[in-house]
């Protein structure tokens, strides 16, 4: 018997109905490996992915499935474990206000499923049918962010209105982020409470 596949994802689907049945099907299924294998389906089509599926011998779990498709046939579609990390570390410090920018059909997802969506669609054309946010700078100005944080952001001293708790420097990368390129607030005072690690 063949792989079965999104047997109910056509041409046609959006992006966004293509991620959820990902979400409802790969319960269990590594963040990283769903977030490559919906890339992978954005970037070749669902019927070039599903053709090379059905190719494989039967897997008895979806996650088998995913990381054969994922190592053996669409490596170059692959998302980074830190680009991943640096928009999934971004949940704890969203807020509904920050929400209001993207369509109600998201309120079913987690929000940490919502940022695992933006780590893969951030550089897709079709991004501004899903927010007005700058989401497409987090991982294009990431360097120049870590190279020189004074130029994005104001750090206070223990006296400014929004306080970080980070214990890595990949939670500080993701405050960065956060702060600097998505909030609408121009103006950020940001405290550190705790940092365990210097900032690579």
């Amino acid at each position: 018997m063949a792989n079965k596949f999104l047997p109910f994802i056509v041409v046609s689907s959006s992006p966004l109905h293509i991620y959820k049945t990902l979400i409802t099907r790969g319960k269990g299924v590594p963040e990283h490996l769903l977030a490559s294998i919906f890339n992978a389906i954005l970037e070749e089509g669902i019927a070039k992915v599903r053709s090379v599926a059905v190719g494989i011998p039967q897997m008895s779990n979806t996650e088998g499935l995913y990381r054969t498709l994922v190592l053996e046939h669409f490596n170059k579609h692959a998302i980074p474990h830190k680009n991943i990390e640096l928009f999934t570390k971004m949940a704890s410090y969203t807020d509904n206000q920050f929400w209001e920018h993207f369509p109600k059909e998201m309120d079913e997802l987690s929000v940490k499923e919502r940022l695992l969506f933006l780590s893969v669609v951030h550089d897709k054309p079709f991004l501004p049918d899903y927010t007005d946010l700058p989401v497409d700078k987090v991982i294009m100005h990431m360097p120049a962010l870590c190279s020189n944080l004074k130029n994005f952001l104001t750090f206070g001293n223990g006296t400014g209105a929004t306080q970080v708790i980070v214990t890595s420097s990949e939670e500080l990368h993701s405050a960065c982020a956060y702060f600097g390129f998505l909030t609408g607030d121009k103006e950020h005072i940001i405290s550190f409470k705790t940092f365990a690690n210097p900032p690579a």
